[in-house]
């Protein structure tokens, strides 16, 4: 009975032993641990912005590395969710290290149907990446980066003018008007509809806009239309197709001065 005391009590102090340098180890691995991100690049291609970010994990430790995952969350003003993001890294072995390239990316076309109001104001963009991982598939590591990014209106301020009518041309003389924000270029067609008091199609038109970052578009656009079937007031619809985003209509109520 001794005997088996003794050796229960050797197995408990070994335990223990091996408990503490265990945790000994492995907090020694965590906190030799090498998280570091690389420059990114952006790129465009049909209306998509990619963010490709190099990931850089450096395992100095005793243990294998398993279940990374890296998930970036992109918001808007209100909090809501514009793009979320997730990389999975393959196991890392004690004293090896591995690069990876996060990418992150958002759709333009998508982006400002879903939230209108970035075509036409700046904002700020909320950047959250969470790392989360584990050492010898028992200790969670986890930790966090927050960042900001400027986003440039495409559609800045945009603006109709007064609707005036040539009576000798027969034409809708439509003033409009707006400031590129954003950092890729508004380049692709502009189509306006015109629509009298009783919601019938009256005139419309389509022009080619080629506004660059930073650049002001600016121009009125002379539509034909029957003068039988304009009456005083009404509405306009502007779409806007470009390669980089896809938004419409712009409604806005008119009354005709007479030009």
């Amino acid at each position: 009975m001794k005997q088996a005391i003794r050796a229960l009590s050797l197995a408990t102090k070994i335990l223990w032993i091996l408990i503490i340098f265990f945790s000994i180890t492995a907090v020694y691995s965590a906190a030799n641990l090498r998280i570091s991100f690389g420059e990114p690049k952006t790129s465009f291609s049909n209306g998509i912005i990619s963010l490709s970010t190099p990931l850089f994990i450096n395992n100095t430790g005793f243990y294998e590395i398993t279940s990374t995952n890296i998930t970036t969350h992109i918001k808007d003003r209100d909090n809501k969710t514009i793009s979320a993001s997730t990389t999975i890294m393959p196991t890392i072995p004690p004293n090896h290290n591995i690069q990876k390239t996060h990418n992150i990316t958002l759709n333009l076309k998508n982006l400002t149907k879903e939230f209108p109001y970035l075509a036409f104001n700046d904002s700020v963009f909320n950047i959250h990446t969470f790392v989360a991982l584990r050492f010898a598939n028992v200790i969670p590591i986890q930790m966090s980066t927050n960042a900001t990014m400027l986003w440039g209106a495409p559609l800045y301020n945009f603006s109709i003018g007064e609707i005036s009518l040539n009576h000798a041309k027969k034409r809708l003389i439509v003033p409009l008007s707006f400031e590129n924000h954003a950092f890729f270029s508004v380049n692709g067609t502009m189509r306006l509809e015109v629509y009298n008091c009783e919601n019938e199609q009256i005139s419309t038109a389509e022009v080619l806009i080629e506004v660059t970052p930073g650049s002001r578009f600016e121009n009125s656009v002379e539509m034909n239309v029957d003068p039988s079937k304009l009456t005083h007031e009404g509405q306009i619809h502007v779409f806007f197709e470009t390669s980089m985003l896809s938004f419409g209509p712009i409604v806005k109520s008119w009354v005709v001065s007479h030009g």
